[in-house]
């Protein structure tokens, strides 16, 4: 007895510490106020049927039982995940027993429609017995919508305030929660319009005109507004969460792509639609600096956001919104973008480019005329267009779709971690970022800047992780999981199948590989699934300007990118027989931009002559000769003649400094002019040859 006393002591104070080591619970919602699924089903009896189905409702029994929650519960401190927990706000409706917060239920109608105590008898009540909604006089509708909105209630109609609570959570705007307890960072694929399918209780419209039991689909109008408005709301709040970002870590990273995603999304469709809020909106972000710890200036711009937002909400009606059907389905044809080609590169006369060496002058032009008067030098360069072909990929098209990485973080959270902190992860940055050296690739290539970023366009092949559906759209993710592990649409849920612990003899193993996924354990697929971006040999590719990869160190890049259980065999010989099979990187021209050079000469300046020899003295006579005096020869006196200033000519042979040169410059550049410099040195030295021969 004493034992089990002692026992008992001690599990209660390891729970008054944690409770007193966990941050204070901030709940959105008051749960005071709250009825209760339940008291909505009574009269909303088929919506209340649906909602049981959801994993809205279904997780109030499952959610804390998943190793994932226990985890996530104990690093943050939280005794328990449905009593005094952070996961009370998104994952439960709360309550209030016994003095504690607690769940009542799942996600339920409150979660999005507002805490009703101060609403619920308010919103169903027409006026009096005997009185419905078809009874009801237009004066008391107005009075009891308008009350019911005192109240605090969502209603449906006002779509804005009912999805914003669906990004509230999805976003999952928390630090801590991510950064420590190592929850997931929102559903990062989480689209309103396709997510709410899985959710829908529209029997609204069939009970006001049927009997009321009728799941009514939303008519194509209705729809195109709730996805316009879906992506609205997921660039303010992925903006809000970012305001909450204090370090450069997972959570920070996470929401900084969710609002480049988002900003991608409402630029395709300011392409298309004709709505100046959305210019705006492009613009307000433009203006922000999305990084951490800069708050203020992003929830102001996530506000000004949701004004826009609303607005363009008010008056969809009056927009041509069809183009959305398009975009929604993944059939909208691409935007058109400029041809920056025929502006910024003029291609040579002939078809078939030479390789330039430096005996090979350049299509140049000298405007000077050599005289002695010293003037600027211009040199005119004919541009050099791409050599080969033009293609949309250079890896093998995959048998199988992607998913995208979110798909994969939900169970792989260790790779997840790793792969926000991992160059893979930016590898798509560069190109929204309008990079200086990918731009210039890109355009010899033969690609604007807006073509750069689809999906179904070469640069994306190896930079990002290309979803079907978004083929001819932004591309939006990075080199992800499924880059090297295959795209798993067709293997994702079966390669879950069976115990972790049986290895290689897993079913959900064997079942993966038939599907679609990579076998990495290989030494030569993996070998092969990292030279198919790291070692390049397509031709117009190099001739842009793109690095080939010939340096790329295979083994010590495995050690970098690390993130799987058990030591791996970089197995450099693998790596080695993939790039011999693909041959050595081929010789191309590299192509250049159409260009002027103009030199300015060195100052002149004026030569000092040498001062002319003074005459030879005559000897004195201090001593008597002892030869007999005969008369003296006078001798013979030579007299150098003095050197005459140097010449125009010479002092144009005076060589210029060596100009700073670009240091992305051709090397062909670069021994042009070394070449340049030592014909002068040369006819410098020739001349000089001659005058010491006439002397």
């Amino acid at each position: 007895m004493k034992i089990r006393n002692t026992l008992i002591l001690a599990v209660l104070s390891l729970m008054v510490l944690r409770v007193a080591a966990q941050e204070p619970v901030e709940l959105v919602m008051d749960p005071q106020k709250v009825r209760g699924a339940e008291a909505c089903g009574e009269c909303h009896l088929s919506a209340f049927e649906v909602w049981k189905k959801t994993p809205h409702a279904r997780g109030f029994k499952t959610l804390h039982r998943l190793k994932a929650s226990e985890e996530i519960t104990r690093k943050m401190g939280f005794p328990l995940i449905k009593r005094e927990s952070l996961c009370l706000n998104c994952h439960y409706t709360p309550t209030i027993k016994r003095d504690t917060h607690r769940a009542l239920s799942g996600v339920s109608c409150e979660s999005c429609h507002g805490a009703g105590a101060d609403w619920i008898d308010v919103h169903n009540d027409y006026g009096g017995k005997g009185i419905d909604h078809k009874t009801e006089t237009a004066e008391h509708k107005q009075q009891r919508i308008a009350a019911a909105k005192a109240g605090g209630m969502l209603r449906p109609s006002e779509l804005y305030g009912v999805v914003a609570n669906c990004y509230s959570c999805h976003t999952v705007p928390h630090e801590r929660l991510i950064n420590v307890g190592g929850h997931t960072s929102g559903s990062t694929d989480f689209e309103f319009l396709a997510w709410q399918e899985k959710i829908r209780h529209n029997f609204l419209d069939s009970f006001l005109n049927g009997d009321g039991t009728q799941n009514v689909e939303r008519p194509p109008e209705r729809k195109r507004v709730m996805y316009l408005l879906g992506r609205c709301l997921e660039l303010e709040y992925s903006l809000r969460g970012m305001g909450k970002a204090t370090e450069p870590k997972r959570f920070a990273k996470a929401m900084s792509r969710r609002v480049r995603n988002a900003v991608g999304e409402i630029r395709d469709i300011a392409g298309r639609v004709d709505a100046d809020e959305l210019d705006k909106m492009l613009a307000a972000v433009r203006d922000t600096r999305v990084i951490p710890n800069n708050g203020k200036a992003l929830e102001t711009t996530a506000e000004s956001i949701g004004v826009l937002t609303r607005q363009l909400l008010a008056r969809a009606d009056k927009l041509d919104l069809a183009i959305i059907d398009k975009i929604i389905d993944g059939t909208a044809p691409p935007l058109p973008e400029p041809d920056l080609i025929a502006t910024t590169t003029t291609a040579p006369d002939t078809a078939t480019p030479t390789v330039r060496t430096p005996d090979t002058p350049d299509a140049a032009t000298d405007a000077t005329p050599k005289t002695a008067d010293a003037k600027p030098k211009i040199i005119k360069r004919g541009g050099i267009a791409a050599s080969g072909q033009v293609k949309t990929r250079i890896r093998p098209v995959a048998k199988h779709d992607s998913v995208g990485p979110s798909k994969c973080g939900n169970c792989h959270e260790g790779p997840t971690e790793w792969w926000y902190s991992d160059p893979h992860f930016a590898s798509m940055d560069r190109f929204f970022e309008n990079d200086a050296k990918a731009r210039q690739i890109a355009d010899f290539y033969g690609l604007s800047p807006g073509l750069w970023l689809k999906g179904n366009r070469i640069c994306a092949d190896c930079h990002a992780t290309v979803l079907p559906h978004r083929k001819t759209r932004d591309a939006r993710d990075g080199v992800g999981c499924e880059s090297c592990h295959g795209g798993a649409a067709d293997y994702l849920e079966p390669h879950k199948e069976g115990d972790k612990a049986l290895g290689l003899e897993r079913p959900g193993y064997k079942r993966g590989l038939e599907l679609g996924m990579a076998e990495l354990r290989n030494s030569a697929v993996r070998a092969e699934a990292c030279a198919s971006c790291h070692y390049i040999t397509d031709e117009r590719l190099l001739s842009s300007g793109h690095p080939s990869g010939e340096q790329f160190d295979y083994a010590a890049s495995l050690k970098k990118i690390r993130h799987w259980e058990g030591d791996r065999d970089p197995d450099a010989g693998a790596y080695a027989a993939v790039l011999s099979k693909r041959g050595p990187v081929p010789q191309v021209t590299l192509a250049r931009k159409a260009e002027t050079i103009i030199i300015e000469p060195e100052p002149q300046v004026a030569a000092k002559a040498d001062p002319a020899p003074k005459p030879i003295a005559k000897p004195k006579e201090t001593e008597k000769r002892v030869q007999p005096k005969r008369p003296q020869r006078p001798k013979a006196v030579t007299t150098r003649p003095a050197r005459s200033a140097p010449t125009a000519e010479t002092v144009k042979l005076r060589l210029e400094p060596f100009p700073d040169l670009d240091p992305n410059a051709p090397i062909e550049d670069v021994l042009l002019f070394i070449k340049q410099r030592i014909q002068k040195l040369y006819e410098a030295g020739s001349r000089e040859k001659g005058n010491n021969r006439d002397r």
